[in-house]
């Protein structure tokens, strides 16, 4: 049986007023361990965490690259 890859596409950071509370690092790591390739950052209202998250996953794919593990998609929707 083929195994099927998911990915949250309606995440919310702290940075989502009165919806989220994780930081961007935590939705990441989270995401990164429960092995999904990627995640949708759809914060509410506003755009704010997309360099940090931008940023955080590039630093993330540099290392993994290194190690030769497959790169993590960083997904940017605006909600």
């Amino acid at each position: 049986m083929k195994a099927y890859r998911f990915v949250h596409l309606n995440v919310h950071s702290h940075y989502s007023i009165n919806d989220g509370c994780a930081s961007i690092r935590e939705l990441v790591e989270a995401a990164i361990k429960d092995r999904m390739p990627g995640i949708a950052i759809t914060d509410n209202g506003n755009m704010f965490g997309i360099m940090e998250f931008f940023d955080y996953v590039s630093r993330i794919n540099t290392e993994r690259q290194e190690k030769g593990k497959k790169t993590f998609k960083p997904i940017i929707l605006n909600d």
